[in-house]
């Protein structure tokens, strides 16, 4: 019961490091946006699985 507490827990934290990787750690040019957000999004394929990470984008 605990680990799928720890699974969604954890998927939160992706979802919320994602987010402000997005929002404050990218590059704005004119022709082209420049980002990190997939950093969090490989590291929780790796640690999670990749079942969550298709419904998480679908």
């Amino acid at each position: 019961m605990y680990g799928n507490v720890k699974k969604m827990v954890l998927a939160s934290l992706f979802i919320a490091i994602e987010i402000i990787t997005t929002r404050f750690l990218s590059i704005q040019t004119p022709i082209i946006r420049i980002s990190l957000d997939f950093i969090p999004l490989a590291l929780s394929a790796i640690i999670l699985g990749l079942i969550r990470q298709v419904s998480q984008l679908l």
